[in-house]
């Protein structure tokens, strides 16, 4: 407790049980070069589209403030040659590809 500082809040004990598990979280892993479109649900393959399509509106130079869910993804096929400047209220944690399954 006595290296937590957070304004305000006062920390008496950290508890960190035995099977911690953060249910939100799904681990994601990069598969190599397969056709991830035919292990998609149809309702996967539409919002993939989406996203891929939205990321075509990415200018050169733009200043993208990212909202949750499939503007962040929109990031990920932000085609070759253009450079943005991405910012997020919520941070910018996990962007990028998929780790490799020995890096996690």
């Amino acid at each position: 407790p006595e290296d937590v500082h957070v304004p305000g809040i006062y920390v008496h004990r950290i508890v960190k049980g035995d099977k911690f598990e953060k249910r939100i979280e799904k681990l994601t892993i990069d598969q190599g070069e397969s056709d991830e479109e035919t292990t998609l649900t149809d309702a996967a393959k539409r919002r993939q589209r989406i996203i891929r399509r939205a990321a075509l509106e990415f200018e050169d130079g733009m200043y993208c403030n990212l909202g949750i869910g499939i503007p962040t993804l929109a990031s990920n096929y932000i085609p070759e040659g253009i450079h943005i400047e991405l910012q997020s209220e919520n941070g910018l944690l996990g962007m990028g590809p998929y780790p490799k399954k020995a890096n996690v």
